[in-house]
């Protein structure tokens, strides 16, 4: 019943939102591939992991 009220732009913001969400949390995957690619890369060069401060 509540949903009578409510503005037909808050839908429409909502979706957009998830989207925004779903965007970033595949950036983050990519970055989180990168990294490791890296690390692992690191360690074959130079023998060791990468000292973190």
């Amino acid at each position: 019943m509540p949903d009578i009220f409510d503005r037909p732009n808050k839908k429409k913001g909502k979706d957009k939102e998830d989207r925004n969400v779903d965007a970033l949390y595949k950036q983050i995957g990519m970055l989180q591939v990168e990294k490791d690619f890296l690390k692992k890369k690191y360690v074959q060069l130079y023998g060791h992991e990468p000292k973190m401060p």
